[in-house]
């Protein structure tokens, strides 16, 4: 399985970054259409997360086998593998809103995971010349990690540490209160916009350096509805 999905650039239509969705498939269904998301012009790109806490994780699973959605490998993803493979793991993946595999028949979680074990550490797409990487929560190493962003990296080739920041370290941190938001974040070379998730912040996207989160934290706001980033457009909607 390749590290790393490359896409070619969209000609056609648009492409739109979202993350963190956790299971709310109602509300990215509505903001898709609220967006006037062409379903065969535009692209969907998510720096993971699809699953737990909210109340559709398998179908936002399911989105994977539409030509028109991506995601990158999230830390909740890989919850879910550790807890189909080890039994230890199944504690934890529960109390973090896991719940709803232990619900699905056998060949239903085999069909799950066989989704998820497909999903890429990043996803690269060039807009307008400029290439633009999504990851699920950092760029690790930053020097040490270019080694392992080319097309034909293998996901076994990627040293497990590397692998685990990437989807676990927070680099977006509060200070004094959960509006105040800092970013420790070092500019990623080589890339336009670098797309994470994984850290919940206000109800708007935060920047810093080429870095965009894009976690509102939907999942924990009944009211919040989902940002978009506007690749081809260079904006949210």
């Amino acid at each position: 399985m390749k590290a790393n999905l490359c896409l070619k650039e969209n000609k056609r239509g648009n492409d739109y970054v979202v993350s963190d969705i956790h299971g709310e498939y109602d509300k990215l269904m509505h903001k898709l259409i609220t967006v006037g998301f062409d379903f065969d012009r535009d692209r969907l790109l998510s720096c993971g997360d699809g699953c737990d806490r909210g109340p559709k994780s398998r179908e936002v699973i399911e989105l994977l086998d539409e030509s028109w959605f991506f995601s990158t490998l999230g830390n909740h993803e890989m919850m879910c593998i550790d807890a189909y493979k080890y039994r230890w793991a199944s504690h934890d993946f529960v109390q973090n809103g896991g719940l709803w595999f232990y619900d699905l028949m056998p060949h239903e979680q085999d069909r799950v995971i066989e989704r998820l074990l497909g999903l890429p550490l990043t996803i690269q797409v060039e807009v307008n010349g400029a290439k633009n990487l999504l990851i699920h929560a950092c760029v690790p190493g930053h020097v040490g990690m270019s080694a392992y962003l080319n097309e034909n990296t293998k996901m076994q080739d990627v040293p497990t540490e590397y692998i685990s920041n990437a989807v676990w370290t927070r680099i977006f941190l509060t200070s004094y209160g959960k509006s105040d938001w800092v970013g420790l974040t070092k500019h990623v070379h080589g890339f336009n916009k670098v797309f994470v998730g994984h850290t919940p912040v206000d109800k708007m996207p935060v920047m810093s350096d080429n870095y965009i989160n894009m976690d509102t934290g939907v999942v924990f706001h009944p009211e919040r509805e989902f940002v978009f980033y506007n690749i081809h457009k260079g904006c949210f909607v």
